[in-house]
């Protein structure tokens, strides 16, 4: 889940796995294919640059530049001037309008419409090779301005699936996305300045509406003549905001908004009431959300009063949670089996319209590795978004070889990583990311203070996505690693709880690099047909590209730790440490009884520990330390085989250290033999990022090969 505080974005990684996708807002205009390309996939150089085209404002219209719609009506005798932006370097050619001006990043035409019928204006941008072509079509209409008028406006928002078969994956997009609250209409009031009889005899009303706060509206508008719809500008307390081709409106904060439609001769107007809801919390008292009992959740809204329209959801990583929805003041469900059958990890949570509570159980039973001194947590990352509620803007149009770009959520999952000759991953399990401590963690200031400060760095990461993303019409497979471009430190602050440990947060900024290959090539790859080399990729590097600045990424929020090797944390292998670790820091360990104890028990012997259930083990070695938890009956994950790789960032790649097998923190059935089928769990094809040696960046093609253990 990515979020952003400015000068440097914030990025919370969740340890989690959801799939969100953000509605993309109307394009502007249709786009011609994108001939270019290069041996190592870089974006064209236009995708720096804005490339929509705009529509300027329209004398007794509209108020504003808005994003062209595809087709739009204006009355006969009106000149519409459009901006068509673009690189600087490049040349604009328009077709159907008359160019009037140039600027530094756009080009601006004009046609006054003096016949009626519907004309097409074109925008034919190119650089070099590059050409992109920006189409809308004007339909002229023989009408005066004052005759065009808002018959009917109504709010509406993306429905959600509201029903009990919905997977883990679908609800954690819905809990991780915006609210899910719908749009209620509510009883009319008369119009401001008092009810007044329009010409017919009727009195004249506002129709009122109410939702939540941080949730997306469109509006559906219908004019006479009909037509003029795409240009009717919706503004917020008389301010212009947008049309429907700039997509919707959200209110952050609770109150009543005069909403405003149509030309400005004849505004159509309504109310939308927002309200915010809070959780208070649940029945079983402060803290743990219990598994298998039901457990009762209460919320009240500011302002109050809108408690009984009030929507549920539940959600979980793995296991059940019973109902899915809900409605009213409070709700009851109950969680089942919600530890990971192999990483032993639990996440569930409760949402309630705009805000949620969430369950987030740091302590991983797989181990956590420290090679002297490298911290190697499993999957800190989930998603991360582009565009929308979040800072990270969107991948801008043409870098996908068309005008189009992408805004949404990316679903993440962790790929193994294994540097070469390094005894320490040799039973690390799912682990995708490398980050180095800089130091001891010291503790002067003694018990209840806070310790003193480390540094730490990112080394590496690995994660790609279980499902593809679509742009027109074509599937890419996206992979995130770390960027070429220097890293810079974060910091592990650790608190003193007791004599013998505490709890711990850390984070740190990250650069990422973001690789995103075509689907149908990677078939191809799979089908004999094609080479690794041929297969088309883009690569957007955030130490590179423009406007992309270091997202902070969250390892994580009063994780335990300890001095000792405790019973109930695991496996201590060199007990005491190094001189690095004098005083030793054990992540994981709870020695201070912040952890609930468990009825689990821990087998342990001089060169392994087995955990209840076989979920955790690991050979003795330096530093080396294991967290062990309940689990529920085995599962496996979804396990991949390599069909080749290629170079994305050279020079200098003589070994990529993509691994011939990979398995995703993907949970599937080892009994299901379908598990890489439609319909199943495991993704027919994935791709992942790796570093190369000594040099660059490498991609590795692989293909599912079903469910293993």
């Amino acid at each position: 889940m990515l979020g952003s505080q400015n000068p440097r974005k914030t990025v919370v990684f969740m340890s989690s796995v959801f799939l969100f996708a953000l509605a993309v807002p109307i394009r502007a205009a249709d786009w011609e294919p994108n001939p270019y390309s290069s041996d190592f996939g870089w974006f064209p150089p236009l995708a720096h640059y804005d490339t929509n085209l705009y529509v300027e404002p329209i004398e007794g219209l509209t108020q504003a530049r808005h994003i062209a719609p595809h087709e739009f009506a204006v009355p006969l005798g009106t000149t519409v001037r459009f901006r068509q932006a673009c690189d600087p370097a490049a040349r604009v050619r328009w077709d159907g309008a008359d160019f009037v001006a140039g600027e530094r990043t756009a080009s601006i035409a004009e046609r006054t419409m003096s016949f009626v019928g519907t004309f097409l204006i074109r925008a034919n941008i190119t650089k070099g090779a590059e050409r992109i072509s920006n189409v809308c079509r004007v339909k002229v209409v023989n009408v005066p301005l004052s005759a065009v008028r808002v018959v009917s406006v109504q709010p509406v928002v993306s429905p959600v699936l509201a029903h009990e078969q919905l997977s883990n994956l679908m609800t954690m997009g819905y809990f991780f996305g915006e609210s899910i609250a719908p749009v209620r209409f509510i009883r009319p009031m008369p119009r401001r300045g008092g009810a007044k009889a329009n010409p017919s005899g009727d009195v004249e009303t506002v129709d009122r509406f109410h939702t939540s706060i941080n949730r997306s509206i469109l509006f559906d508008i219908v004019t006479t003549p009909p037509g003029f719809e795409p240009l009717m500008e919706i503004r917020a307390h008389g301010h212009p905001s947008v049309t429907r081709s700039d997509g919707p409106i959200k209110f952050e904060n609770p109150g009543v908004h005069r909403i405003t439609v149509g030309p400005l001769h004849h505004e159509k107007e309504l109310k939308i009431e927002t309200y915010r809801v809070t959780i208070l919390g649940h029945d079983q008292g402060a803290g743990v959300i219990p598994e298998g009992v039901p457990v009762t959740f209460q919320a009240v809204t500011d302002p109050p009063g809108y408690e009984d329209g009030i929507t549920w959801l539940t959600s979980t990583k793995y296991g059940t949670a019973t109902p899915v929805w809900g409605h009213g003041p409070t709700f009851t469900a109950q969680f089942d089996h919600t530890f990971g059958p192999d990483d032993g990890f639990q996440w569930l949570g409760v949402k309630a319209d705009n805000t949620v509570i969430n369950q987030d159980q740091k302590i991983r039973p797989l181990c956590e590795l420290f090679d002297d001194p490298f911290l190697t947590p499993s999957s800190p990352v989930s998603s991360i978004t582009f565009g929308g509620a979040s800072d990270i803007p969107p991948i801008p149009a043409g870098f996908f070889g068309t005008a189009s770009g992408f805004a949404g959520t990316i679903n993440l999952s962790g790929v193994h990583l294994a540097p070469p000759g390094s005894q320490f991953f040799e039973d690390s399990g799912m682990t995708d990311t490398v980050v180095t401590r800089s130091g001891k963690v010291e503790c002067p200031a003694g018990v209840g203070m806070p310790c003193n400060p480390v540094d730490i760095e990112i080394k590496d990461i690995s994660v790609t996505a279980p499902a593809p993303i679509v742009v027109n019409g074509v599937e890419w497979l996206p992979a995130m690693g770390l960027s070429a471009t220097s890293q810079s430190p974060g910091t592990l602050q650790a608190d003193l709880l007791c004599e013998t440990g505490g709890t711990y947060s850390a984070t740190l900024p990250v650069l990422p690099m973001f690789v995103f290959a075509r689907k149908s090539h990677v078939a191809e790859v799979d089908a004999g047909t094609r080479s690794p080399e041929d297969v088309e990729v883009r690569i957007l590097d955030f130490g590179s590209e423009p406007g992309f600045d270091p997202v902070m990424m969250d390892l994580g929020s009063e994780v335990v730790w300890s001095r000792t090797c405790t019973p109930d944390g695991g496996f201590c292998a060199n007990d005491p440490p190094v001189a690095l670790d004098n005083p030793p820091f054990y992540p994981g360990h709870d020695s201070c009884g912040l952890i609930a104890p468990s009825d689990e028990v821990i087998a342990t012997g001089d060169d392994e520990i087995v955990c209840a259930g076989g979920g955790c083990h690991g050979v003795a070695s330096e530093h080396a330390h294991c967290v062990c938890r309940p689990q529920p009956p085995p599962m496996g994950r979804c396990a991949y085989t390599r069909l080749g790789t290629r170079e994305v960032m050279p020079p200098g790649c003589d070994k990529c250290t993509a691994p011939a097998m990979a398995k995703l923190a993907i949970p599937c059935k080892l009994a299901d033999g379908d598990a890489c089928d439609p319909g199943h769990p495991c993704p027919p094809y994935v791709i992942a990022a790796f570093r190369c040696f000594p040099f660059g960046r490498c991609i590795a093609f692989y293909v599912c090969t079903g469910c293993m253990g």
